[in-house]
């Protein structure tokens, strides 16, 4: 799963693989808001997901709350 996530960072980011799991919409040059868009929409798609709430999608800002939001939707 981590690895199916690392790809759609470094896709979206060109991300060096050691720093993906620090990165967020703050420290990450290529993540501005038409890139977070595309990344929800792939995380959607890659990992089967219903369509994430707007809610949700503002709170998705870094590595770490996507993986997070993953698992828990994957467990339900």
């Amino acid at each position: 799963m981590k690895e199916k996530l690392n790809k759609i960072f470094i896709k979206h980011f060109s991300i060096n693989i050691k720093k993906i799991e620090n990165s967020n919409i703050n420290n990450t040059e290529k993540w501005d808001s038409f890139s977070h868009i595309n990344l929800i929409l792939d995380i959607e798609e890659k990992f089967k997901l219903k369509k994430i709430k707007p809610s949700k999608i503002a709170n998705l800002t870094s590595y770490k709350a996507c993986y997070k939001y993953i698992i828990t939707e994957q467990s339900r």
